[in-house]
This record gives structure tokens, C-alpha cells and sequence, in this order.
């Protein structure tokens, strides 16, 4: 029995190969990602040197954080709560220092870093202002509870250590 063979695409030279050209290739497939050229992105870069850098003060700065803070409080009272106690401090003529409690406060104000630093340094019309982080553990504020209350006048007063062994009092 003789099998006849099926022709194929290989076996035949002059016939073309089809080709699609590229504008059928849908950009969401892996030969659209592959052929795609790369677009040539271009930064708007600011000369720092030409803008102004005039004077402010200390003042000036506590001023314009205190009405960010309160713009921030009705805005977002979450962020203002982590934020609230960074102290800024003038520190040279265009360097503001930025004293912390931690480090989680620290990455609260960098999300708000930028928008009070555009709004000051257009208020105060000086470009060249620099920040810098201090951590400043001075400014953690300890929260106290009832139990802590009592066992800090049970020091002073032993007496009221005993009467709570006696009574087993609940501060919750």
C-alpha cells in the first residue's frame, strides 16, 4: 500500500510565507512588547540657580507650619495626628531642620514633605531651601494609663501597693 504524502509548506519554495505586518500585532502580546519602540521621555529639569532665594525667618517658618497643620487637620486628621509633633527649626540661611520622634513619623512627614515645602517656598520666595531630619526622642509624648497612674503614687506610697493586692483593683 503506498501512502501519499501531504505536501507541505517546507516542501514548496516559491510559495510565500505570510507575514503580518506590524500594525495588526496587538500591543498587549509579548512579539507587541517586544517590537515596541522605546519612547524617549524627557524631564523638565528647573535651573535652581536663576530662581530667588531671599531671606525668611524662623517666625515666618513656624507660621506657615502651623497653617499647614491646620489646613492638614481638617484635610487629613490621620496624617495630622503622626505629624504634629515635628518640631522645624531654622538651622542656616536655607536649611531647615526637621526634628522627629521616630522613624514611622519620619515617614509620615515625607508624604507631606513636598506640599509644605512648595507652599513655603513660594510664601517666602526662596528656592534653595534644604531640609534635614533629626530624631529627637524628646518629643515622644508617653501615653498613661490609669495602671501606670497607680503603680507611679504606689511607689511614693507603699501602703497602696498592698491595699491593691488586697483589693485587686480594675483600671481598665
Amino acid at each position: 500500500m503506498e501512502t501519499a504524502a501531504k505536501p507541505s509548506l517546507l516542501d514548496n519554495p516559491n510559495k510565500p510565507k505570510e507575514v503580518k505586518p506590524l500594525e495588526d500585532i496587538s500591543s498587549f502580546s509579548i512579539t507587541g512588547w517586544l517590537n515596541k519602540k522605546e519612547e524617549v521621555k524627557t524631564e523638565k529639569v528647573e535651573v535652581k540657580d536663576n530662581l530667588p532665594a531671599n531671606h525668611f525667618s524662623e517666625v515666618d517658618l513656624l507660621h506657615e507650619w502651623k497653617l499647614f497643620l491646620d489646613n492638614l487637620q481638617d484635610d487629613d486628621p490621620v496624617k495630622f495626628s503622626a505629624i504634629k509633633v515635628c518640631k522645624l527649626q531654622k538651622k542656616d540661611e536655607n536649611k531647615i531642620l526637621i526634628k522627629v520622634p521616630s522613624e514611622a513619623a519620619k515617614s509620615e512627614f515625607e508624604t507631606v514633605r513636598k506640599d509644605f515645602l512648595s507652599v513655603f517656598q513660594r510664601k517666602v520666595n526662596n528656592f534653595h531651601i534644604k531640609s534635614k531630619y533629626v530624631e529627637d526622642e524628646t518629643l515622644q509624648k508617653e501615653i498613661i494609663t490609669k495602671r501606670k497612674l497607680f503603680d507611679k503614687f504606689a511607689e511614693k506610697n507603699p501602703i497602696l501597693k498592698e491595699l491593691d493586692d488586697l483589693m485587686k483593683f480594675d483600671f481598665s
